[in-house]
């Protein structure tokens, strides 16, 4: 009777030992959204793309590569925050991570795809084009992408000065103009003078005061438009400002990151307005 007992015992953890082996693995499911890409304004060879990619899967996944009949080579490339407190561009040495029932934004500014030696009568203004990522688990995704029209940005009149309600902080103000026949966005910004740059805008408090706000979009630069940064309105802050630089007399540097026009340096007259 023992024997038997043990037996079953013996047959019915084989059978879940069985079951559980069988059971399938946890897989990525990636969808690829709102794919499009524009001419790199500082560089005339090359492209920036950028998507959404979503996984609805119960695995991550890792985008390793990619090409495109439009581009000589594909990069994976990332904006970030060099030592001197400017903006630069390093190819990735790793992969994109897709987490799973995650998202990741490949967008300007920060991760996004290069197309290198892109082939000028392919990747134009109204024309879409195939891109093929390749994932680790996934393998090859081709997509459509759309190239826009790149803004024509002109920035005029620079300046700040010192915060009259933050000691730590300045306001930087200027005028922002759109020549193109397509809108861009602004996105943020950095400054060897500053800790950080915030987008902010003055607003009237529910208590009839003002009062400043942190933005939580970009600042819309309309085709054929422009939009004034200034006191009172929408403006960019300089955060932690570093008083050895950003001090009256002096001319600093300010890189902002627009969507579409990606990054533009413009230098700003520090007053004591």
């Amino acid at each position: 009777m023992k024997l038997r007992l043990v037996q079953g015992l013996v047959l019915c953890l084989l059978f879940v030992s069985v079951v559980t082996g069988c059971a399938p693995a946890a897989t990525p499911t990636i969808a690829i959204e709102n794919g499009w890409g524009r001419p790199s304004p500082s560089m005339p060879t090359a492209g920036g793309i950028f998507m959404v990619i979503k996984n609805n899967g119960e695995a991550p996944d890792n985008l390793i590569s990619g090409s495109s009949p439009a581009c000589g080579s594909i990069e994976l490339h990332e904006t970030v925050m060099k030592s001197d407190g400017t903006m630069g561009m390093n190819l990735l040495d790793k992969p994109i991570e897709i987490p799973a029932g995650g998202q990741v934004e490949l967008k300007s500014g920060d991760l996004h795809i290069m197309c290198i030696m892109k082939k000028d009568d392919v990747f134009k203004s109204g024309t879409t084009i195939d891109v093929t990522l390749v994932f680790e688990k996934s393998g090859e995704i081709t997509v459509p992408v759309e190239v826009r029209a790149v803004p024509s940005l002109t920035i005029e009149n620079g300046w700040g000065r010192p915060s009259m309600d933050m000691p730590t902080a300045g306001g930087i103000f200027m005028v922002i103009k759109n020549n193109g026949d397509a809108s861009d966005n602004l996105l943020s910004g950095s400054s060897p003078a500053c800790g950080s740059i915030e987008l902010h805008e003055m607003v009237m408090k529910s208590d009839g005061t003002m009062g400043m706000n942190l933005m939580d979009k970009p600042i819309e630069i309309p085709a054929g438009g422009e939009v004034e940064l200034k006191s009172g309105g929408l403006h960019v802050m300089c955060i932690m400002r570093k008083d050895d630089v950003f001090k009256p007399g002096a001319t600093i540097d300010l890189t902002l990151v627009f969507e579409k026009s990606g990054e533009i340096t413009v230098p700003v007259e520090v007053r004591m307005e």
